[in-house]
């Protein structure tokens, strides 16, 4: 099997394990403050990622040390995360995150020299546009299945933060495995959500009885799935296609999303979110697949 027939099926798979993940996050939002929630999160995370991260051949040194506080940049974008799907829509958030395979390109050009045509350089302008378009949108169509305007802004700084870490992940690959990379990742997430939930008020003894199933649910599927599993997955496609292949389910995902938004949460498009939607999915087939 050829890495190209390799890096799509991870794709395929990771765009249905991800698809969920606005939905139910928001689901667990609802009832978990943001950092409180995230947290959680991520001790979950660890108590599974501990047995595989003991397993490699760690050694204490300026690479790791580096890798550490590399890992840090996804931490900064889930922080935006949190705070901003917690009061705009899950697929506003899909939407403005379906740009990430256009900051990419971007951040390619800039960090590794990665050339772009002229082409792609008109599509990024119109996939920009339509993002900005999408971030605006409730002020143009004024309701509340619109979105929010700031949430949709931290969106986009979690997703350019996002892509700055996924250009230079390319680079730590080649020093270090997966597992050690997303373990490093979560104990970067662990120690930053440790102090950040202190600022939240949560009782802790009442989470058997007075969270639901759901949310309790969506806490282990972003802990296993995403945290874990997604990371993964994203490592393993820029391994095999690099950093802007890699980031393609972030625009192959929003059809999907959007149909697990509609059943989990009861969101629809409206004729705004289908124009952004066209705007920005279209300029990253040409960014993606132009020469």
């Amino acid at each position: 099997m050829s890495n190209k027939t390799k890096a799509l099926l991870v794709l395929f798979f990771g765009i249905i394990i991800g698809a969920p993940s606005p939905a139910l996050t928001k689901i667990g939002l609802k009832e978990i403050p943001p950092y409180t929630f995230t947290f959680i999160r991520f001790i979950i995370s660890s108590i599974f990622i501990i047995p595989f991260f003991l397993k490699q051949r760690i050694v204490l040194n300026k690479s790791l040390i580096k890798l550490l506080l590399f890992s840090f940049l996804p931490i900064i974008n889930i922080i935006f995360y949190v705070q901003g799907i917690k009061i705009t829509t899950a697929n506003s958030t899909m939407l403005i995150q379906s740009v990430i395979p256009i900051i990419t390109a971007i951040f390619s050009f800039i960090v590794i020299k990665e050339k772009i045509s002229n082409i792609k350089w008109l599509a990024i302008s119109f996939g920009l546009l339509g993002t900005w378009y999408t971030i605006l949108l409730p002020a143009i169509e004024t309701n509340s299945i619109s979105g929010n305007m700031y949430g949709n802004i931290l969106i986009l700084l979690g997703a350019i933060v996002y892509c700055l870490y996924m250009v230079l992940l390319k680079k730590a690959q080649r020093t270090h495995s997966m597992i050690t990379i997303v373990s490093m990742m979560i104990f970067a997430g662990l120690l930053v959500f440790s102090l950040l939930s202190l600022t939240e008020k949560f009782d802790y003894s009442l989470m058997m009885n007075n969270v639901s199933n759901l949310a309790k649910l969506s806490l282990f599927y972003l802990a296993l799935t995403i945290t874990i599993g997604s990371y993964l997955l994203s490592q393993y496609r820029i391994k095999l296609a690099g950093p802007v292949a890699a980031s393609l389910d972030f625009y192959l995902g929003p059809p999907v999303g959007y149909l697990f938004s509609y059943i989990l949460l009861g969101e629809i498009l409206t004729p705004g979110l289908l124009i952004g939607t066209i705007l920005v999915l279209t300029s990253v087939v040409f960014v993606t697949y132009s020469k």
